[in-house]
């Protein structure tokens, strides 16, 4: 629980706001494959339990998540995974990949992008006439200046009726020659943002929380 100084001012994300109560925080380990977290809050009638659950398979990492209302107020909110993905250290360009779960065209491009990233990705997204496509790579290396940003939320929107729900929580990250990143989730996906750097690709899925007592 974090106190505003003044009731006036909209929330603002990237604000250190006070903590003022903690909740309470629990680690688990069960053997040499699997560790859970657990975090429980109560304050002024919200509340939840939270868990998150990550567990080794042969060659795979999942993680679990789960929360609970525990209070008698609704709790409405957003959640979302930064997906921070890097290889040996090796800067993010041609090899890298990403694939979606819906089609990006050209003006997809055109609106809520930062640092052009269609004269960056390939196949070249930046001419009206090119064709929609899910899968990119990067047609040269990114420099320590750059910064690519995309909100897709408008492509997704237009083509969740062909998604049919959780199968929008489906999307992939990759280097070709080391291997990648594959993630399915049950949950529907309202929202994906695409951010790159030299040093980190991330495909980012963002999810609407709504939860009764």
């Amino acid at each position: 629980i974090c106190r505003k100084e003044s009731l006036t001012m909209p929330y603002n994300f990237s604000f250190p706001y006070p903590v003022v109560d903690p909740g309470k925080w629990t680690v688990n380990q069960s053997g040499e494959t699997e560790l859970k977290f657990s975090h429980r809050i109560h304050f002024q009638g919200w509340a939840y339990s939270y868990e998150k659950k990550l567990s080794l398979r042969d060659n795979e990492l999942h993680i679990a998540h789960s929360l609970e209302n525990t209070g008698e107020k609704p709790l409405y909110s957003w959640a979302y995974s930064h997906n921070l993905f890097q290889i040996k250290n090796r800067t993010v360009g041609p090899g890298y990949s990403f694939r979606l779960p819906f089609q990006i065209g050209a003006n997809d491009f055109a609106n809520n992008c930062v640092g052009n990233p269609a004269q960056v990705l390939l196949p070249d997204c930046s001419q009206p006439a090119s064709s929609p496509v899910n899968n990119f790579t990067f047609s040269r290396k990114l420099v320590e200046t750059d910064v690519l940003y995309c909100d897709f939320t408008a492509a997704l929107t237009a083509q969740q009726g062909a998604l049919h729900g959780a199968s929008s929580h489906r999307f992939s990250v990759s280097d070709k020659n080391y291997g990648g990143m594959s993630k399915e989730g049950t949950e529907k996906v309202e929202s994906y943002h695409f951010y790159a750097t030299d040093s980190v690709l991330a495909v980012e899925p963002f999810m609407r929380i709504a939860i009764q007592p």
